[in-house]
């Protein structure tokens, strides 16, 4: 972050810093389902095509829940361009960049609830369950992982 990226977080109160957090965690949230379900389409195996789908359909409804929050703080969601999902050689790597960007949302989630576990303990709680959830489909994905060939070609 630079400096005046850093002033004007401060300015904004705890309540604006929290409503950040929560935007941020939103796209995140619409960034990995659109990436899970580009990856399932390019699955070589079809039954595991479902399971990234619904991966992304589970990200899909923690974007809900903080869209929910954040319009309950009295905040607006600012939908910012969509990165263009991580691509990969095969089938195996997409999954290991899921399964990195799964771990990453999960720790960050850990550090917001940490952060808001007193101002706004709803907040807080919200996020612990959202880091709950990233770490079950991490998982999942780790799974994925150990089961695929990391030398097939698509």
């Amino acid at each position: 972050m630079g400096l005046f990226t850093n002033i004007r977080r401060m300015a904004a109160g705890p309540r604006g810093r929290l409503l950040e957090d929560l935007v941020t965690a939103f796209n995140s949230e619409q960034q990995l389902a659109d990436q899970l379900r580009a990856h399932a389409k390019a699955v070589p195996y079809p039954s595991l095509a479902g399971s990234l789908s619904d991966l992304a359909g589970g990200n899909e409804q923690n974007g809900s829940l903080l869209k929910s929050e954040i319009e309950r703080l009295g905040g607006t969601i600012r939908v910012p361009d969509q990165p263009v999902p991580r691509p990969g050689k095969n089938y195996w790597e997409r999954l290991t960049f899921d399964l990195d960007d799964l771990r990453a949302m999960s720790r960050r989630y850990v550090e917001f609830a940490q952060h808001w576990d007193t101002e706004y303990p709803e907040a807080a709680a919200l996020f612990s369950t959202l880091a709950r959830e990233a770490g079950t489909s991490g998982r999942t994905v780790r799974d994925m992982i150990a089961r695929s060939d990391s030398h097939a070609v698509d």
